[in-house]
């Protein structure tokens, strides 16, 4: 960052105010008055950070003293135990707070946030020292005279400052780059002077000239050089400003009003500077240059109600803030904010100014819009960050934005993609996402939920990982197709919409909620649910079956259907609640590896047959099961059944199946509530529409029985019923144990 030439200092505070023109363009600036040291003072601003520092210099009993600017402190003068005996000026100031000063006696200062300074040495005899920059290593550019001697330098804090070689008689530094690269100008002899160009330890390079003398103001770290030249006009001489750069040489940029000078330079090659009036000696408007847009009127820019003009622009920082002369007589900060429109045609980098409106960076102060008029890959490759960002339109173009190597998009207010647009790569978005077009989930990490009314699908072919809670609205959509992979990472998912598996697999980390409405389609696919399914809308399955893996507990309203003739297989427990349906259409299977409970009045409906390997309990301690199918019970199934009350009051767990009960596994009993079984009482457990097999074992040693009594489960393959009867005579016991090996396939009316 730098400062403008001296002659230009203070010339500009006593002009008067004057009226602004409403902007053309999406992006405007907010201008701040930064005022003064001392009530009613001028200020003038010589330097920018990219953090919105703004460093000078204001009129206090006479004298220009060293100030700094932030919006947290506002304006602070910056003078160590020189201040107030001389004049002093703040010139530069890098991206860590560390502030270039010079004075009026040949002294050099670095001062440090907060507050520790160190001197420059300059060189013995030094009858003046000026700095006019420091970059980010906390190095300085300046100029000191010693005798008839004027020589460029750079210098840091406590070391000796280092003359730069020249083969002229004077040179001046003026800015100073992160790479230690010097701008500045030289004069040969007693003639014209040329703008040169220090590489770091190196000879200077002239810059040539546009006819007459030239004048280096500014330095970027792209190694492009603004400033001024003289040109022959019918009028005279006057003063032109220029970009230089190693591929294109020096270019003159244009002229506002009666000539122009460019002061400063950022990285994304926005230069700013100011018009001369008809006097061509004082300031009459500021400017900003891009090689899109060309040179404009900065006061076109302006809000109207600013209150009055900018009349020199001194400095610019990456993100386009520009810091100038008001006319007021005091500093301004000039802040960008509005619409930032993509301008790129053939896609291109996100980071990249030139493909924005006049050449903006994205940055936390604007409102990033990406509109195409066809289909463009934009590339976001290094962190960048905007106020928000509208990708895509409501119709027309097909742009996709692909965060690479692991670069970071902070959204302030998050990121709208819109119907056209598409979001993927391999990056973070640190804000809020409404994805009303496509995100394509490659390896995409989400700081906030995603709020999806569109679609998140993956990458043909390549596995697909999206860091988020997942909000999946009522018209957003989630596919994952054949041989595809999708896994989803976060704390927890909600499901209005679609939520489609086709023969991939789609792995859920973070609770996962279907609302009433919310679909899960699966058809030839895997759902695994880490940390399990509330579902409280519909999952379906179709011909080719699913292999569910995790906790599906459903609750009133929801319902799991497994229809087409398919075959599922769900790993994990299944809690079917109140006021739910579990379906099992004809010609369908479904396999049960976990615990199923089936809460009373949960429907369990279709024709269908279920294979329980996990265990099965029915009701609500105890309660009542219907199944409209077919059941068979595996040879690791627990049937779980709990006994209370009496036979009559029906206090016990019943399953009621339409269809073929097929018995195998074990039957635990065991008593509900504190209940012991009274002899003469029985208990209908079990009613069917045919039934075969036989449970493994019988483990009743849960169910108490009074003394004396014992359980007969005689007629359990019979009737479905199990009584408690007193302790037989030994005729009996053999009687009881014939009923315990009956293995018969019977037909019996249904309840």
């Amino acid at each position: 960052m730098t400062r403008p030439a001296r002659s230009f200092a203070l010339s500009i505070l006593a002009l008067a105010a004057a009226g602004c023109v409403a902007s053309a363009h999406a992006v405007t600036y907010q201008l701040v008055d930064l005022g003064a040291l001392v009530p009613g003072g001028a200020s003038a601003a010589y330097g920018l950070n990219n953090r919105g520092q703004v460093v000078g210099g204001s009129v206090v009993a006479g004298r220009e003293q060293a100030f700094s600017w932030t919006a947290a402190g506002g304006m602070v003068g910056v003078h160590g135990a020189v201040y107030p005996l001389s004049g002093s000026v703040a010139t530069g100031v890098n991206d860590a707070g560390q502030i270039a000063v010079a004075y009026g006696n040949p002294l050099v200062r670095i001062f440090e946030p907060g507050g520790a300074f160190a001197t420059v040495a300059v060189p013995a005899g030094t009858v003046y020292a000026d700095a006019t920059g420091i970059n980010a290593a906390g190095r300085v550019s300046g100029t000191v005279a010693t005798g008839t001697l004027v020589t460029a330098f750079t210098g840091t804090g406590g070391a000796a400052a280092l003359l730069l070689p020249t083969t002229d008689t004077e040179s001046t530094a003026t800015a100073i780059n992160t790479g230690g690269a010097v701008a500045g100008s030289a004069r040969t002899g007693i003639g014209a002077y040329h703008a040169v160009l220090w590489s770091q330890g190196g000879t200077p390079q002239s810059l040539g000239s546009l006819g007459g003398s030239s004048f280096a103001q500014a330095l970027n770290d792209r190694g492009q050089v603004a400033g001024s030249a003289e040109v022959a006009t019918a009028a005279g001489t006057v003063q032109r400003a220029f970009v230089w750069s190693a591929g294109s040489g020096m270019v003159a940029i244009g002229s506002l009003h009666h000539g122009s000078v460019a002061l400063g330079i950022n990285d994304a090659g926005q230069a700013v500077g100011f018009g001369f009036d008809t006097s061509y000696s004082a300031p009459s408007g500021a400017f900003l240059w891009t090689e899109r847009a060309g040179l404009l009127d900065i006061n076109t820019l302006i809000a109207r109600d600013a209150g009055q003009r900018v009349l020199k622009a001194t400095a610019i920082n990456a993100w386009g803030q520009v810091v100038g002369a008001g006319s007021s007589g005091r500093a301004v900060l000039l802040t960008p904010t509005g619409d930032l429109a993509w301008q790129g045609s053939a896609g291109g980098s996100f980071n990249e100014g030139r493909n924005w409106e006049l050449g903006f960076v994205p940055s936390s102060f604007v409102d990033a819009q990406v509109y195409t008029t066809g289909a463009q890959v934009i590339t976001l490759d290094r962190d960048a960050t905007v106020n928000s960002l509208g990708l895509g339109s409501a119709a027309g173009g097909r742009p996709m934005l692909a965060l690479r190597n692991g670069a970071t998009l902070n959204a302030t207010y998050g990121v709208t993609v819109r119907s056209t647009g598409t979001l993927t790569g391999d990056g973070r978005v640190a804000g809020a996402v409404v994805n009303q077009g496509t995100v394509l989930a490659s390896n995409l990490h989400m700081d906030c939920t995603l709020i999806n009314q569109g679609r998140v699908i993956t990458v043909a072919g390549e596995p697909g990982r999206l860091a988020t809670d997942l909000d999946n609205q009522a018209a957003g959509q989630v596919r994952v197709g054949s041989a595809e992979r999708l896994v989803i990472s976060g704390a927890s998912h909600h499901n209005s919409g679609v939520i489609e598996v086709r023969g991939g697999e789609l792995e859920v980390s973070g609770a996962l909620a279907n609302a009433v409405g919310g679909r899960v389609l699966i058809n030839g696919g895997s759902l695994r649910l880490n940390d399990g399914l509330a579902n409280g809308g519909e999952v379906s399955v179709g011909f080719d079956g699913a292999e569910i893996f995790g906790l599906v507990a459903q609750g009133a309203g929801g319902r799991l259907v497994l229809s087409g003739r398919s075959n599922s297989t769900f790993y994990d427990a299944v809690d079917i609640g109140t006021g739910s349906e579990l379906r099992v259409s004809a010609g369908a299977t479904a396999l049960f590896f976990g615990t199923v409970q089936q809460r009373s009045g949960a429907q369990f409906t279709g024709t269908g047959t279920k294979f329980y390997e996990g265990g099965l309990s029915v009701g609500a301690s105890p309660g009542l099961g219907r199944d409209e199918g077919s059941v068979v019970f595996g040879s690791s199934n627990l049937y779980l059944a709990e006994i209370g009350g009496t036979a009559a009051g029906s206090a016990f767990d019943k399953l009621v199946v339409a269809g073929d009960l097929h018995f195998g596994g074990r039957l635990k009993l065991v008593s509900w509530a504190g209940f012991a079984a009274q002899a003469g009482q029985r208990f209908d457990l079990f009613d069917w529409g045919s039934a075969g097999g036989s449970f493994s074992s019988i483990d009743a040693s849960g169910l108490e029985l009074a003394d004396g009594l014992v359980l007969d489960t005689s007629r359990l393959y019979v009737d479905g019923s199990i009584a408690v009867t007193s302790v037989p005579e030994p005729a009996g016991w053999a009687l009881a144990l014939a009923g315990l090996l009956v293995v018969a396939r019977v037909t019996r009316r249904r309840c």
